[in-house]
């Protein structure tokens, strides 16, 4: 899974020469692909997995982590 601070985000890597250079050669290394964009609305845990999501708590707060 990849997290992207926002949709913009996503579509700046989308157009990058690099990402448009590997995606031309992608039939290589894989048989096939799906893609879902879906919203994080909440994210929780006991802060054991840190770097997970370092950012969780911004998004779904409104402040910096803890």
């Amino acid at each position: 899974m990849y997290y992207w601070q926002s949709l913009e985000a996503l579509q700046t890597l989308m157009q990058h020469p690099a990402h448009l250079k590997a995606k031309a050669a992608q039939a290589q290394w894989l048989n096939g692909y799906q893609v879902v964009i879906a919203q994080v609305l909440r994210t929780y845990g006991d802060n054991q997995l840190a770097g997970l999501l370092p950012t969780a708590a911004l998004f779904t707060q409104g402040t910096a982590p803890h």
